[in-house]
């Protein structure tokens, strides 16, 4: 069992800086190691799959702030663990990615937590593999959206969008879609007129499931799962996205992750090392 004060949050850069360069100076055997990650998510699906002198610290500032703890030291002992979401440039071999786009599309590739949080929330037998690409790909125009303005720095606000205000017949609409956004950037539609058109284009494209998964971002699915769930014909049922979050770290088992890529990275990692981060 692992010790109640391996899991470090709500700290400062400065707090976590001096606690692991504290904790690393009384190893005498070297024998502790220290994961940075970006949130709350990352250390509840870690906190069962580390051993005991592994500290999980959650960032001061998100995925950047894991890149600059796991910067500052010069120690194999300190590995930072984040979504990918659009960021292929980055690369520091100590700083390893979820398999995909994210945690979430890493969790719900396995068909078995898939199905379970569906059978929980969705409550409807359907097929795993094409509900998945279905809903996935459904998502496409907003998956593509994000990843150009990321790219091309169009400086397009998300923050406040609605998927429930976005959610039609238990699709996605773009044109809801654009309403949203009209909101949250004053004249949106006018000033990414060509834009809006080169997302179009790109939408045309074909996208295989591995394609989708790298496309889409975790929490953009979760609200979208979350209010079709919502909007369903039948009875009412209540609950957030969290809880569906939860659902699906709490299906996924510690087999699954040692199939992924990030598993085998880390593991590589360790043995080249001779440290110790997953068990």
């Amino acid at each position: 069992m692992r010790s109640n004060n391996s899991i470090r949050s709500n700290l400062s850069k400065e707090d976590i800086i001096a606690s692991i360069r504290m904790s690393i100076s009384a190893d005498q055997k070297g024998e502790s190691t220290y994961i940075i990650v970006e949130g709350y998510d990352d250390v509840a699906f870690l906190r069962n799959k580390v051993p005991m002198k592994v500290s999980i610290y959650e960032s001061f500032s998100g995925k950047n702030g894991v890149r600059e703890i796991v910067e500052h030291f010069n120690s194999e002992s300190v590995i930072g663990i984040c979504d990918r979401d659009y960021d292929y440039d980055y690369n520091n071999f100590r700083v390893f990615h979820y398999d995909f786009c994210c945690l979430e599309m890493m969790l719900i590739a396995e068909d078995s937590v898939l199905e379970a949080v569906i059978t929980e929330f969705y409550k409807a037998n359907v097929a795993i593999g094409a509900f998945r690409f279905e809903s996935l790909h459904d998502l496409t125009w907003l998956s593509i959206l994000r990843k150009l303005n990321f790219e091309q720095s169009w400086e397009i606000r998300f923050s406040g969008l609605s998927m429930h205000n976005i959610i039609h017949h238990q699709k996605f609409s773009i044109d809801k879609a654009i309403k949203e956004l009209e909101g949250l950037n004053p004249q949106f539609e006018e000033t990414h007129k060509v834009h809006l058109t080169t997302v179009l284009a790109v939408c045309k494209e074909q996208y295989a499931m591995k394609d989708l998964l790298s496309l889409t971002q975790g929490h953009d699915y979760l609200r979208y799962f979350h209010a079709i769930c919502a909007n369903k014909p039948g009875p009412v049922f209540k609950f957030s996205v969290e809880v569906i979050a939860s659902a699906l770290r709490c299906s996924y088992r510690i087999d699954d992750f040692r199939r992924t890529k990030v598993y085998a990275a880390i593991q590589e990692y360790s043995n080249a090392h001779h440290t110790s981060f997953l068990v």
